[in-house]
C-alpha cells in the first residue's frame, strides 16, 4: 500500500509540473483583462460627471463649480487627482486663464516627482501639456504629447481620463493616417464605454472606429459601427451628431465605390443640415459631391460644387475645406486642361496638408496629381509626384509602426512587473504551505494519499481537455493568421503579405537571388470610367488568375495596390525572366474578358529587376525602386510590353539614380529568344 501511494503521488507531482507554465500563463492574461474590465468610473469621478453635465453650456461656471468640488472634496487619491487636475488644465486654457494653468501645470509636474512617476500623473501631466500646444496650434508639439499620455494611460486605472485621452489619440492616430493605431485606441476606449454601460461613449468611439476601418478597406465593418452610433443618437434626437454620421456614412460608401447610395446619403444630409442651418456641413458635403461628380466625368458640376466650397471656405476660415476644395478643383482643372490654374490650386491644397501634418490626405492628393498628370501624358511630372506618392506611404506605415513598438514596450514592463510580484506571492504561499504540510503529515498521511490520487485523476481530466481545446484554439488562429495576407477580390495575397512576411523572407537569405516584377495593368482607371468598377473587379480576377496560371507554385503574386501588383521569383536567372515576361504579356492579352454584354482586352506592362541578392532593407528599396523605374520606362514606350534589368552582381547604390548604367532588355509578347 505505502508504494502505490508514492507512484501516485511522484504521478501528481509531474502533472502539477507539466501544467504550472501554462497555468501561470493563464494567470497574466485573466489579470490583465480583469484589469481592463474592472475601469468602473469611481464615485468621485461620477461627481465630476454629474457637475459637467449640469454645466455643460458654460465653460467658464464649470471651472468654477470644478475647483469649489475640489475644496470641498480634496483627495489623496492619484487617479482621482489626475483626472481632476487635467479636466482642470482643459478648462483654464478653454477660458484663456493663463496664470491658473500654469499653476495646474506645475502642480502636476510636483505629483509627478512625488509619486515616483505614477502612471497616471504622468498621463495627466502629458495630456495637459498637449492642450496648451492644440490652442496654440501647434500640431507637431500637440501629436507628440497626446502620443505620450497615450503610452502611459495604458498603464493606468483612471477610467474616464484613459478613455478621454484614447479618443483623443484615437483622432489624431485617423489625421496622420494611422488607422490601425486609431482602431486600437477607440476599442480601448469602448471597452471602458461598455464597461459602464455609457452608449455616448460608446457611439463616439464607433463612430471614430468606422472612418479608419474604411480607410483600411473594412467596409462592412465600418457600415455596422456607424450604423450603430446612428441608431443609438437617433434615440436621444441628436440632430447634429445624427447629421455627422450621415456625412461619414456617405463617405464610407463612397470609399467602398458605391457613389449612387453616397450620392443619396449627401443629398438627404444637406437637406437635414439646411434644416438645422449648419453651413459648415453644407458646404463639407459640397466638397464630397464634387469629388463624386468628378468621379462620374461631370467635370463642370464638379467645379460648380467646389467653387462653392471654396467661397464658403474663404468667408469662414475654414481652412481644412478650403484645401480639400483646391485638391478636388486641381485635378479638374488638370481635365480641363487650364493646367497653370491647376498647378495653384495644387500648391494652395499641399501646403496646407503639410503644414498641418496631415499625411494620409497629402499622399492621396499626390496619387490623383500622378494619375491627372499620367492622363495628359506629362509621364515626368506623373513619376514624380507617384513618388511622393509612395514616400507618403512608407511614412505612414512607419510612423504606425514605430508607434506600436512603444506601447509594446510599455506593456511588456507592465508585465514583467506583474510577473515578478505573482512571483513572490507564489513563493510565499507555497513555503507557508510546506510548513503547514510538515505539521500535519504524521496525522493526515492516508488521508492526503487518497486525495492526491483523486487531484490527479480529475487534474489529468482537465489537463487532456485544456490541451484538446488548445489544439482547437491553434488551429483556428492559424487560419485566420492566413486570411489576414489574403486579398479579398483577387483571393491572392496581399500587401499586409509582403510587409510581414515577404519582406522578412528575402532580408533573412542573402544567398539566394531574387527577381522583383513590378505589373501594371494598362489603361485600367479609363477601363473603369468607361465600364464601371464592378468590370474593374472582374479584370482584376481574371488578371491575377491567368498569371498565377503561369508561375511556378513557390512563387508570389502579390496585390500591391489598385492594378499595381509584384510578383517574386525566387533563384532564377536572366534569360528566364525574359521569358517569364514574355509568357506574362501573351497570357494577360490572349483573349478578351467577357463581362455582361462587354468583351473588354487587357494589356500589362511590366517592370522586372533581376537576380538581386537583398541584404538588407536598403538593398531591397533600391530593387523595388529600379523595378518600378523600369515599369514607367515601359510605360512610356508604349505599354503591352517589360523592361528587364540585369542586376546580377551589381552594386545597387551606384546605380539607382544612374538608371542608364543598367543593362538593359526591352521585351514583347512577340520578342525572339
Amino acid at each position: 500500500m505505502p508504494l502505490i501511494v508514492f507512484l501516485f503521488c511522484v504521478l501528481f507531482a509531474a502533472a502539477l509540473d507539466a501544467t504550472e507554465t501554462e497555468q501561470a500563463t493563464q494567470q497574466n492574461i485573466s489579470a490583465h483583462i480583469q484589469k481592463q474590465s474592472n475601469l468602473t468610473f469611481s464615485n468621485y469621478e461620477n461627481r465630476i460627471e454629474q457637475l459637467s453635465l449640469k454645466h455643460n453650456q458654460d465653460n467658464l461656471e464649470m471651472l468654477a463649480a470644478l475647483n469649489q468640488f475640489n475644496e470641498q472634496n480634496p483627495t489623496n487619491n492619484l487617479n482621482d487627482l489626475a483626472y481632476l487636475l487635467s479636466y482642470r488644465c482643459y478648462l483654464e486654457l478653454v477660458n484663456n486663464q493663463q496664470d491658473a494653468y500654469q499653476q495646474t501645470e506645475q502642480s502636476l509636474l510636483a505629483l509627478t516627482i512625488s509619486s515616483a512617476s505614477d502612471p497616471a500623473i504622468s498621463a495627466a501631466t502629458s495630456f495637459c501639456k498637449s492642450w496648451r500646444y492644440y490652442f496654440e496650434k501647434d500640431a507637431k508639439q500637440y501629436d507628440l504629447y497626446i502620443e505620450q499620455s497615450f503610452n502611459y494611460a495604458l498603464n493606468t486605472q483612471t477610467p474616464v481620463l484613459k478613455y478621454w485621452i484614447a479618443i483623443s489619440f484615437a483622432m489624431m492616430a485617423q489625421d496622420t493616417g494611422r488607422n490601425s493605431a486609431a482602431i486600437e485606441a477607440a476599442k480601448l476606449a469602448m471597452t471602458i464605454a461598455n464597461v459602464n454601460k455609457d452608449n455616448y461613449r460608446e457611439a463616439t468611439s464607433r463612430a471614430i472606429i468606422a472612418i479608419s476601418e474604411a480607410e483600411l478597406g473594412f467596409f462592412d465593418d465600418a457600415l455596422i459601427n456607424n450604423q450603430w452610433a446612428i441608431d443609438w443618437y437617433k434615440s436621444v434626437d441628436q440632430q447634429n451628431a445624427i447629421l455627422g454620421l450621415y456625412q461619414n456614412r456617405g463617405f464610407i460608401l463612397n470609399s467602398q465605390g458605391n457613389t449612387a447610395q453616397a450620392k443619396a446619403i449627401y443629398l438627404d444630409a444637406i437637406e437635414q443640415a439646411k434644416k438645422l442651418e449648419n453651413q459648415d456641413a453644407i458646404h463639407e458635403i459640397y466638397s464630397n459631391l464634387a469629388a463624386i461628380a468628378f468621379t462620374e466625368g461631370e467635370l463642370a458640376l464638379s467645379n460648380d460644387y467646389a467653387e462653392k466650397t471654396l467661397q464658403y471656405a474663404q468667408q469662414s476660415d475654414y481652412q481644412t475645406l478650403a484645401a480639400h476644395a483646391y485638391s478636388i478643383m486641381a485635378i479638374n482643372n488638370v481635365y480641363l486642361n487650364q493646367l497653370d490654374l491647376a498647378q495653384e490650386y495644387f500648391d494652395k491644397g499641399n501646403s496646407y496638408f503639410e503644414e498641418y501634418k496631415m499625411i494620409s490626405l497629402l499622399a492621396d492628393n499626390y496619387k490623383s496629381w500622378s494619375e491627372a498628370m499620367a492622363s495628359i501624358e506629362n509621364f515626368e511630372a506623373a513619376y514624380k509626384a507617384q513618388l511622393r506618392y509612395k514616400e507618403l506611404s512608407d511614412k505612414i506605415f512607419n510612423t504606425e509602426r514605430e508607434s506600436r513598438m512603444l506601447r509594446i514596450k510599455e506593456l511588456y514592463e507592465v508585465a514583467q512587473k506583474d510577473q515578478e510580484i505573482e512571483q513572490l506571492a507564489f513563493d510565499n504561499q507555497r513555503k507557508n504551505t510546506e510548513i503547514e504540510n510538515k505539521s500535519l503529515q504524521k496525522r493526515i498521511w492516508v488521508l492526503s494519499a487518497v486525495i492526491t490520487l483523486l487531484a490527479f485523476i480529475i487534474l489529468s481530466f482537465f489537463y487532456r481537455k485544456l490541451n484538446t481545446s488548445n489544439k482547437k484554439l491553434t488551429k483556428h488562429n492559424t487560419k485566420l493568421n492566413e486570411e489576414r495576407f489574403i486579398d479579398p477580390l483577387t483571393e491572392g495575397l496581399n500587401r499586409r503579405f509582403f510587409e510581414v512576411q515577404q519582406r522578412e523572407r528575402m532580408l533573412n537569405v542573402p544567398e539566394v537571388s531574387f527577381s522583383l516584377f513590378a505589373l501594371d495593368i494598362d489603361h485600367f482607371k479609363s477601363l473603369n470610367d468607361t465600364h464601371g468598377h464592378a468590370c474593374g473587379d472582374q479584370v482584376l480576377k481574371q488578371f491575377c488568375q491567368r498569371i498565377r496560371q503561369s508561375i511556378r507554385q513557390q512563387d508570389n503574386l502579390i496585390r500591391m495596390g489598385g492594378e499595381e501588383f509584384l510578383l517574386v521569383i525566387e533563384n532564377s536567372n536572366l534569360e528566364a525572366d525574359a521569358q517569364l515576361i514574355k509568357k506574362l504579356l501573351a497570357i494577360t492579352n490572349s483573349e478578351p474578358i467577357t463581362f455582361e454584354q462587354h468583351n473588354v482586352s487587357i494589356s500589362v506592362s511590366i517592370g522586372a529587376a533581376s537576380n538581386v541578392n537583398i541584404y538588407d532593407e536598403t538593398t531591397l528599396d533600391f530593387a523595388l525602386e529600379l523595378a518600378d523605374q523600369a515599369l514607367y520606362k515601359a510605360k512610356q514606350a508604349g505599354r503591352n510590353q517589360g523592361e528587364l534589368l540585369d542586376l546580377y552582381q551589381i552594386n545597387l547604390a551606384s546605380v539607382i539614380n544612374n538608371y542608364d548604367m543598367i543593362v538593359s532588355k526591352t521585351v514583347t509578347s512577340r520578342t525572339q529568344q
